[in-house]
């Protein structure tokens, strides 16, 4: 329920606040007065376009701010989805305009954009202007107006429910089968690299032993020559380290006994003698320099076959390269993963359509028995505001598949003249037409249906008198359930008002400003009077207007 509206720097207002009436408020004024800046401020609320151009004092910020009570729990929904605070009875939404023309909005004091504010005032305010009456046109309100009456909600939930799990196992499998038919396409080339990387047999380390064994083979000479050398000195030689560490040794001996420290030396020099045998006995084996029996060409083929596969696939050593063929092996093996996961799925879509198809059904027969009520209901309203001969019904087929709305595809259509085709509403129904049969069809559903507030904009142009009474008793039913605020020049339905709001010029300063006042009974009565007879209203039209707000 919109409790009140702040209204500051805006067109002709310099600041406003209106509190409303839980039920039926209606406004009205003097053409000119500031109605339909009224509306204009509403709409910033519903996501607007801002102009600076709007600002009074081009000076100062303007401001629209709509506070909230007793909001339906979709908006606790949203507001936890976007994590704003959520105060449990009250909302506050604000659009502010600077001086440079920058918007901002602000729910609850906290910045957001105006997709959000867009998204929570079109669950908070349902704006009808004679020319706007979008809600009427769509099929989407068709299919809630037949299930207000038709539905519990629990039956379409229970439906919703189930399409989603189905239309989301769709969509998984789906994806899977474009997955599985990129990895199709790729999967010769992948086994054509996997086989070529198989053939080539390569073992973790080999790169470098071919290496090394290449650099031995092609420096075995030097190395033999140099073998032979080091034997030669440590051992082969008269004059040889061993001989010579043999010989140091005794005489190192010889003087043990003069001090034990001789001794030490002694045993030390035995070690180094000790070492020189091993090395050279270590150097005798080492005629076969290379680990491999492959020759030198062989061993140059190996290698530069290894390097290129490496090259080829830009790593560095043989481990990536068996990560890389690891990687082939799982993108080989899912494909057959990726098909058995779709025909799980394929089972699983299948049961779903069962039960959704059984689902749906229930739910079309149960609208499909309803359809004549609705269309009896909104027919005798239509005929209560002097269309006699407009009608409405309701247009039906089935689905060749399941949609989010059921396996129904239904939709109201308009006669305006007997005789006539029915046709789509938005095809062929005029202004004021649309404006009596959104009307209708709304009063037909509002005791079933959750409607915000409704705001209407001269809902009763071109009506009057018996008609127009009939309109305000309609507009004052659907009060008693949801809060409805009327924008009217018609002084039976301004009668029915809970709180009649009325719009002023006030010219009395340096500039004309828009004003808006709260009318108590009295100023009711004079205020409909001179809608009945004129800025001077005579006596019998305050007589009059006194009857028309005793009989609301």
């Amino acid at each position: 329920m919109l409790k009140s509206l702040l209204i500051k720097n805006y067109a002709l207002i310099d600041e406003i606040t209106i509190d409303f009436a839980e039920k039926l408020s209606i406004i009205t004024g003097e053409t000119g007065a500031g109605k339909s800046i009224l509306l204009g401020a509403v709409q910033l609320l519903l996501g607007g376009r801002a102009d600076r151009n709007l600002l009074s004092d081009p000076t100062a910020k303007c401001l629209v701010e709509a506070s909230f009570t007793e909001y339906p729990k979709t908006i606790t929904e949203i507001l936890n989805t976007h994590d704003l605070d959520d105060y449990g009875d009250s909302l506050i939404i604000r659009r502010e305009i600077t001086p440079s023309g920058k918007s901002r909005a602000f729910v609850n004091d906290t910045p957001v954009t105006l997709a959000i504010v867009k998204t929570l005032a079109s669950e908070l305010i349902d704006l009808n202007r004679q020319h706007d009456l979008l809600d009427v046109q769509k099929v989407q309100f068709h299919y809630g107006l037949v299930d207000s009456i038709a539905l519990k909600p629990s039956q379409y939930d229970e439906y919703y429910a189930l399409f989603k799990e189905r239309q989301a196992a769709i969509n998984k499998v789906e994806t899977l089968r474009t997955e599985l038919a990129t990895l199709t396409q790729e999967r010769n080339y992948i086994q054509f690299q996997l086989n070529e990387v198989e053939e080539l047999n390569l073992q973790v380390g080999e790169y470098t032993e071919i290496e090394s064994n290449i650099e031995k083979l092609e420096q075995s000479q030097e190395i033999t020559s140099l073998l032979s050398e080091t034997q030669d000195v440590m051992i082969n030689r008269e004059d040889s380290l061993s001989d010579t560490i043999r010989t140091l040794r005794n005489r190192w001996e010889a003087i043990g006994n003069i001090d034990q420290v001789f001794n030490a030396i002694a045993e030390r020099i035995a070690g180094l003698g000790e070492e020189i045998i091993d090395i050279s006995s270590e150097i005798s084996g080492m005629d076969d320099l290379s680990t491999t029996e492959m020759s030198l060409d062989e061993l140059h083929i190996r290698r530069d076959s290894i390097a290129s596969l490496l090259l080829k696939h830009g790593i560095n050593t043989e481990e990536e390269l068996t990560a890389l063929k690891d990687g082939w092996y799982e993108a080989l093996s899912k494909t057959d993963n990726l098909q058995y996961e779709i025909d799980k799925l394929d089972r699983s879509i299948q049961t779903l359509t069962d039960k959704v198809k059984k689902a749906a059904d229930g739910i079309s027969k149960k609208r499909i028995g309803h359809f004549g009520q609705l269309e009896k209901a909104v027919n005798e309203r239509l005929v209560n505001l002097s269309m006699d001969h407009a009608d409405i019904k309701v247009k039906h087929a089935y689905s060749d598949e399941p949609h989010k709305l059921g396996i129904d595809d239904l939709e109201i259509v308009f006669s305006s003249n007997k005789g006539s085709e029915y046709r789509s509403i938005k095809d062929i129904a005029s202004g004021g037409e649309m404006s009596r049969l959104m009307l209708c069809m709304k009063a037909a559903g509002a005791d079933s249906i959750h409607l915000p507030t409704l705001i209407f904009d001269e809902i009763d142009a071109g009506v009057s008198g018996n008609v127009a009474h009939k309109m305000g008793t309609m507009l004052k039913s659907i009060a008693d359930n949801h809060q409805v605020i009327v924008i009217t020049h018609s002084p039976q339905v301004a009668a029915k008002a809970d709180l009649h709001l009325e719009v002023y010029k006030d010219s009395s300063g340096d500039k004309a400003i828009s004003n808006l006042k709260a009318l108590n009974k009295d100023e009711q009565v004079i205020a409909i009077a001179k809608m009945l007879s004129g800025e001077t209203p005579t006596e019998s039209a305050i007589k009059n207007a006194k009857e028309l707000v005793k009989t609301k």
